[in-house]
């Protein structure tokens, strides 16, 4: 692509942001270029913000939203690449020792782990500790990440009442 085609199409981007106010009560942490699923694209920009603060699950669910808009919500960790780039972000940052709410959580109609982010998909990925998921999960099952260290993470079934900070991904819009 010449520069100058890169400039123009550069130009006709345009991002929806949340409002800066909003965010500072969030770290970034970084961002990710993802397969896209919009008919067209390739691929699409994924930003990824940690609370500062902790909170039971539906709470984090409802704060992602009210800050990040329709193109935000609790993190959906889709790959072994998004799950690497979380884990370095965190690391980086000494949030070593910590864990996040993600948005799966179990659909005990189904007997089938979710990510409610991504309208009920399934998991296609996963990076369960050892000895994870409960063997009997109920419907208030929900999948946080476990944040050891940079050699050690991975996923938990957490019952959705406990406290923890939380990860937002915000999908940036053309």
């Amino acid at each position: 692509m010449s520069p100058l085609l890169g400039l123009i199409l550069l130009v006709g981007l345009t991002v929806a942001s949340p409002a800066a106010k909003d965010v500072q009560r969030f770290e970034y942490l970084g961002s990710l270029q993802v397969p896209s699923t919009q008919p067209g694209r390739q691929f699409e920009e994924h930003r990824y913000y940690a609370s500062a603060f902790s909170g039971i699950w539906q709470a984090a669910i409802q704060d992602c939203q009210d800050t990040f808009g329709p193109n935000g919500h609790l993190v959906s960790i889709e790959s072994e690449a998004e799950a690497s780039g979380l884990n370095e972000w965190i690391e980086r940052r000494g949030s070593g020792g910590s864990s996040f709410w993600t948005s799966g959580q179990y659909v005990i109609t189904s007997t089938t782990w979710m990510w409610a982010s991504v309208f009920g998909s399934p998991l296609s990925y996963t990076a369960w500790m050892e000895g994870e998921p409960t063997q009997f999960p109920n419907g208030r099952h929900r999948i946080s990440l476990v944040h050891v260290n940079q050699f050690s993470a991975g996923w938990k079934a957490t019952l959705d009442s406990e406290t923890m900070r939380y990860v937002c991904e915000f999908h940036v819009q053309p």
